[in-house]
């Protein structure tokens, strides 16, 4: 009976450690719509198939321009705008 206790306790410190957090982040466009690819890491690239743009930016992105990237459930990104730092 103990043992099931202990158990129950160690998979609620699993399950607390494995939460993926979702912050924003940014990425640099590879390539533009309407085959768009961004760069996440160096070893990963998002292609169409994993982004989501606004409406009204989607077509304002240049190549290696910083765009914000907000993630969703899996692995979909939404394209917020272009980046600008200071």
């Amino acid at each position: 009976m103990m043992t099931d206790a202990l158990t129950e306790f160690a998979k609620l410190f699993k399950d607390r450690d494995h939460k993926p957090v979702k912050m924003p982040t940014t990425g640099f466009v590879k390539s533009v719509p309407p085959n768009p690819k961004i760069r996440l890491t160096d070893n990963i690239i998002l292609d169409k198939s994993h982004l989501i743009f606004c409406n009204r930016t989607a077509l304002s992105y240049d190549v290696g321009d910083e765009v914000v990237l907000v993630p969703q459930h899996r692995n979909m990104y939404i394209v917020l705008d272009r980046a600008v730092r200071y």
